[in-house]
């Protein structure tokens, strides 16, 4: 006898979506987060003054399933932006120029940030989906059936779905190996004022100090995100960065940072086969 079809380790992005999804298959499905997290929690209401630096570039065939699985239904349309062109650029090289109307498609991706994202999701989770709390201490697996044991309880379910992050604690109990590659790169993210109009464009340019992307935000906004060495994106405070950026790759005119400046570490982590 199962408690739950489904059991997925972590209530993120992930994890959330996947629950509702396959809660409307009519399966008994169940989220687990560790005791104390403040993951699932509802985020703060979203305001027109301020873009989250972390956003998504979703492409259509993403959205078409967020949209399909009613996940899209309360995203706030006005903080989105389409993407129908990109430019990339990069030493000695010509521009390219991917163009949505050339592939005969409205639209390359469209620019989400994660708390509009966050907020959509949240709003679809109800009581078809049960929410537990309690860190996972050991995992038992036997032909059909799954057993996870938390510090709170004991669950048995027919399958365990693994959304718990690059740091799996599941992985972990189910002794499923990887290959790590630590690329000694750092994703740096704000946004910034622009004085050009961006017109739905995207820009890239790849070059020795990495790569930088302006993604078009709704109004004179755009979201930077540079991948750069890990030593020289550590030394970069605003003022710096506001710098690099005019003097390197600055196809907008940026005039004002308008977000904290956020810092992602960039490592592959692959299962071994």
């Amino acid at each position: 006898m199962t408690d739950y079809d489904v059991l997925i380790a972590g209530a993120g992005l992930v994890g959330s979506a996947t629950a509702i999804s396959l809660s409307r298959l009519g399966l008994r499905v169940a989220l687990v987060e560790p005791s104390g997290s403040t993951v699932s929690a509802q985020p703060e209401r979203l305001t027109t003054e301020c873009f989250d630096n972390r956003v998504f570039a979703i492409r259509p065939s993403t959205k078409r399933f967020l949209t399909d699985e009613q996940l899209w239904n309360n995203i706030s349309e006005k903080r989105v932006q389409r993407v129908t062109r990109m430019h990339i650029d990069g030493e000695g090289r010509e521009r390219l120029t991917l163009g949505a109307h050339d592939a005969g498609i409205v639209e390359l991706a469209c620019i989400v940030e994660n708390d509009n994202l966050w907020r959509s999701i949240c709003s679809r989770l109800d009581d078809s989906v049960a929410r537990l709390h309690g860190d996972i201490l050991a995992i038992d697996q036997e032909p059909g059936l799954v057993t996870v044991v938390t510090s709170k309880r004991k669950v048995n379910c027919k399958l365990l779905v693994a959304a718990d992050g690059a740091n799996s604690v599941v992985r972990r109990h189910c002794e499923i190996s990887v290959g790590e590659r630590d690329y000694n790169y750092t994703g740096l993210v704000a946004n910034f004022t622009v004085a050009r109009p961006h017109r739905g464009a995207a820009y890239q340019w790849m070059g020795a100090e990495g790569v930088i992307a302006y993604l078009p935000l709704p109004g004179n906004l755009a979201s930077i995100v540079w991948s750069a060495h890990d030593e020289f994106a550590h030394g970069l405070d605003e003022d710096v960065l506001f710098e690099k950026l005019s003097k390197r790759y600055n196809p907008l005119g940026i005039v004002d940072l308008v977000s904290r400046i956020g810092r992602f570490p960039l490592r592959r982590v692959l299962p071994q086969t």
